[in-house]
């Protein structure tokens, strides 16, 4: 009975360690990302904005004067210029297949 105790101490250990790694991961990592992003660019940047979105899902978003460059929560980037807008705040790529609205 006493090992049985002293496996499931261990089990939630182990569990509690993996899941603060995980933790870790999505709070520093993704956000190096982001600074790699804007470090890649020559453009003053006008502004930076994490939209935070429903099921833990994020959109950091970093605004030049001609375009924004994007890091989804799931890792992939993109860099959109920005398009022909009644508001000026309408980003796309060539084909509009990917359109960022502010």
């Amino acid at each position: 009975m006493k090992n049985n105790f002293k496996l499931r101490i261990v089990i939630v250990i182990a569990l509690l360690i993996i899941v603060g790694v995980f933790v870790y991961y999505q709070k520093y990592i993704q956000k190096d990302k982001v600074i790699k992003v804007v470090n890649q660019t020559n453009g003053e940047i006008i502004n930076s904005v994490t939209f935070n979105c429903s099921l833990n899902k994020n959109i950091k978003s970093v605004f030049y004067k001609d375009k924004v460059d994007i890091v989804l929560s799931d890792g992939r980037s993109i860099s959109l210029p920005q398009v022909i807008s009644g508001s000026g705040a309408r980003y796309a790529n060539t084909d509009e297949s990917f359109v960022f609205l502010e």
